[in-house]
């Protein structure tokens, strides 16, 4: 497992800037295929919008953010 998880759909276009962002500073990341609105992604983001992530406790919504 990596450090950085980022949770989203990968037809997203911002969960694509996203993992973007993170390929072009040479972060590792894990995706994990979450769709939007679901158990999980509302969890970390009460309006259930992807991408979020997370890092150890850190948890990051709005791809902006995480950017």
């Amino acid at each position: 497992m990596t450090g950085l998880q980022i949770y989203g759909h990968p037809n997203s276009t911002f969960t694509r800037t996203a993992r973007m962002a993170a390929e072009e500073k040479g972060v590792a990341y894990e995706l994990i295929e979450t769709p939007p609105h679901s158990e999980v992604i509302r969890a970390m983001n009460p309006f259930g919008k992807i991408p979020a992530a997370k890092h150890g406790k850190l948890v990051m919504r709005e791809s902006g953010a995480i950017c």
